[in-house]
C-alpha cells in the first residue's frame, strides 16, 4: 500500500527504467526476506517446536483468545480464566485495539502456528524498513539489503522469539525512523504525522517500555538533526524541528489513546504495572550483562547462556537478555562510515544515540538508566532494561548504511580493494572471537564447532555482499 514514489531514492534523473528497475530490486529483496523469516521460524510455523516460557504460557495463548472472540465477531475485553477476570483490553501487550495483531489473529486463526506467522511477518517488516530507510540514505541498494538483512536476524529478533510484543514493537523502529527523517529533511508534515501514526500504531500491540523508548529514539533523532543538519549540510531549523515533534507526538497520543487509556485507568485495580516501579527493579532487573557485549562478534554467546542460563551471568537469568550480535560485516561497515572523510556529520549523533541505548540496557553497570529513571518518569514504568540494546543494534546498522555508501564511491578497483579488506577483517575477527569464546567459557572441546559456526556466520553475508556487488 506504499506508492511507488517512496520505494525509489528519487535520484537526480529519475527515468521510468531506473524506477523499475528500483522497484524490481525491492520486490526482490522482499520476497528474500520472506524465505529467509519462514526458513528460520520453520519448526514453529510446523509446530515441531514450540515458543519457550512467555510465549508458550502468555503470548500464544492470549492471541489464540483474541482470534477466537473475532471469530465469534467480538473483541476480546474481559478474560474470565485468568485471576478470576482480567481486564485483556487494558494491556497494550494483548494487542486488542492493534490493526496488525487484529489482522494476523483473524486470518491465521491463532493457535502456535497462528503466533509463528505473525513473528515471520514482524520479521520481515523490520527488514524490509531497513531497506527502505537506506534507500532514503542514499546507500546503494546492496548495502541497503545487507542492513536489512543483519537487523532481521540479529541477536535481538531471534533472541526475542518467545516476547511477541518486543519484536513487533521494535520491528516498527526503522520505519518510524524513514518517515521522521523524510520529514525533518524534506520539511514534510505529512511524513511526520505518518511518524507518529506508525509510533501509535507499534504501540497498541508492543510492549509499553519499547514504546516509551521509542519516544526518546524520536526525541533524540529530532535534536541531532537540529544540531549537525541533513546530509547536504543545511541546517534544520528550530521551529521546523518543533512542528515534526509536535505532530508526531499528537498523532502518536491520539492513537495510543484506546489502549492507554484503559491501562491507566482499569489495570490500575488489578495489577501494580500501572505503578512507577522501584528504582533498582526498573534499573536492574534483566539488565545486559557486561560479559554479554562479547556477543557482538559471534551468537555462540547467547548459546552458551541457554545452555548455562543460572551459571552464567546470574543476575540476568533470561538468555533472550544477552544478544548483541549484529554480525561482523555490518559492524565492519559502521566503522567505515564512521572513519569516512565524506559521511555526514550527523552519523557522530547516530553513534551517540546508540551508544545510549546500549549504555542505558547495560543497567547499573553504568549511570545511564539511572539517570533516565530520574530525570524522565515514563522510564519509570518498565523493567528488562536489556531491550534497550535493540536501539543500539538498529543505530548500528544504520552506520554500516554509510559505510556501504563509502564503499561504493570511487572506481570498481578501489571498491573491490576497500571490500576485500572489510572481508579480510571481519573474517579474521570471527575467527579470533571463537577462539577467546570457546577459551573464556572453558568450552575448548567444542573449538572445531565453534570455529565452523563462525566461518559460516561471516562467509555467508560475505557472499552475500560479493555477490550484490
Amino acid at each position: 500500500m506504499i506508492p511507488t514514489r517512496f520505494l525509489s531514492r528519487a535520484p537526480e534523473s529519475a527515468s521510468t527504467p531506473s524506477r523499475s528497475r528500483e522497484l524490481a530490486t525491492f520486490l526482490a529483496f522482499c520476497a528474500l526476506c520472506a524465505l529467509l523469516a519462514t526458513w528460520a521460524a520453520w519448526p514453529l510455523l510446523t509446530l515441531a517446536e514450540l515458543p519457550l516460557r512467555d510465549g508458550l504460557d502468555f503470548y500464544g495463548p492470549a492471541f489464540s483468545m483474541l482470534a477466537d472472540h473475532l471469530r465469534g465477531g467480538e473483541l476480546l475485553l474481559w478474560n474470565p480464566w485468568v485471576g478470576g477476570g482480567r481486564p485483556d483490553a487494558a494491556d497494550p501487550q494483548v494487542g486488542v485495539y492493534s490493526p496488525f495483531v487484529l489482522a494476523m489473529a483473524l486470518i491465521t486463526g491463532g493457535g502456535f502456528a497462528g503466533y509463528a506467522v505473525s513473528l515471520v511477518v514482524a520479521w520481515w517488516l523490520v527488514a524490509v524498513g531497513m531497506f527502505l530507510l537506506g534507500r532514503h540514505l542514499r546507500a546503494p541498494d546492496w548495502g541497503s539489503a545487507a542492513a536489512g538483512l543483519a537487523v532481521l536476524s540479529c541477536g535481538f529478533f531471534v533472541s526475542h522469539i518467545e516476547h511477541f510484543t518486543f519484536v513487533h514493537a521494535m520491528a516498527a523502529v526503522p520505519w518510524i525512523t524513514w518517515r521522521l527523517d523524510v520529514a525533518l529533511v524534506n520539511r514534510d508534515r505529512l511524513a511526520a504525522c505518518q511518524a507518529g501514526a506508525l509510533w501509535g500504531l507499534a504501540g497498541l500491540g508492543g510492549y509499553p517500555g519499547v514504546t516509551i523508548c521509542t519516544a526518546l529514539w524520536i526525541g533524540l533523532w529530532i535534536i541531532g538533526r537540529w544540531l549537525l543538519g541533513d546530509d547536504a549540510g543545511r541546517r534544520l531549523g528550530a521551529r521546523d524541528a518543533a512542528i515534526v515533534l509536535c505532530l508526531a507526538v499528537v498523532v502518536a497520543t491520539v492513537v495510543l489513546a484506546p489502549a492507554y487509556l484503559a491501562f491507566m485507568v482499569e489495570v490500575r485495580d488489578f495489577s501494580g504495572r500501572a505503578e512507577a516501579l522501584h528504582r533498582d527493579t526498573a534499573i536492574a532487573q534483566n539488565a545486559l550483562p557486561l560479559g554479554g557485549l562479547r556477543s557482538f562478534a559471534s551468537p555462540t554467546v547467547t548459546a552458551i547462556k541457554k545452555k548455562e542460563r543460572l551459571r552464567l551471568w546470574p543476575e540476568t537469568p533470561h538468555p533472550a537478555m544477552v544478544s548483541v550480535h549484529v554480525g561482523l560485516v555490518v559492524t565492519c561497515l559502521a566503522f567505515l562510515g564512521l572513519v569516512s572523510r565524506r559521511g555526514p556529520p550527523f552519523r557522530f549523533a547516530v553513534l551517540a544515540i546508540g551508544l545510549l541505548f546500549i549504555a542505558a540496557a547495560l543497567g547499573s553497570a553504568t549511570p545511564i538508566r539511572g539517570w533516565l529513571y530520574d530525570l524522565l518518569p515514563p522510564m519509570r514504568f518498565f523493567r528488562y532494561t536489556a531491550f534497550q540494546r535493540g536501539f543500539g543494534l538498529i543505530a548500528l546498522a544504520i552506520l554500516a548504511l554509510w559505510g556501504t555508501a563509502a564503499l561504493a564511491r570511487g572506481s570498481g578497483a578501489a571498491r573491490s580493494r576497500r571490500l576485500l579488506t572489510l572481508a579480510a577483517a571481519a573474517h579474521g575477527l570471527g575467527l579470533a572471537a571463537a577462539v577467546a569464546i570457546a577459551q573464556v567459557f572453558e568450552a575448548t572441546a567444542h573449538v572445531g564447532r565453534t570455529l565452523s559456526r563462525e566461518l559460516l556466520w561471516t562467509l555467508l553475508p560475505l557472499a552475500v555482499l560479493l555477490g550484490w556487488c
